[in-house]
């Protein structure tokens, strides 16, 4: 799972959308056991793409092999 960490978004906007999307996205990947990469900005995939696609890379590649992707410990 990847989301922002929204230390640069507007502060009502940090505050009213972006805290609750932290927390959501915390406990969506904690639940299923999912890694959660925390990414600078609040639009990662167009503020941070190339981190993203890196991220998603590492997903995806080993499942082209047949094998699972993103090993290691969650969060």
């Amino acid at each position: 799972m990847i989301c922002g960490t929204w230390q640069d978004a507007p502060e009502l906007y940090r505050t009213y959308v972006g805290e609750p999307l932290m927390v959501c996205a915390e406990a969506v990947a904690d639940t299923v056991g999912a890694r959660l990469l925390r990414v600078a900005g609040y639009y990662p995939h167009t503020q941070q793409p190339a981190a993203v696609n890196a991220a998603l890379r590492e997903v995806w590649e080993p499942g082209q092999q047949g094998k699972p992707g993103w090993q290691g410990e969650p969060g």
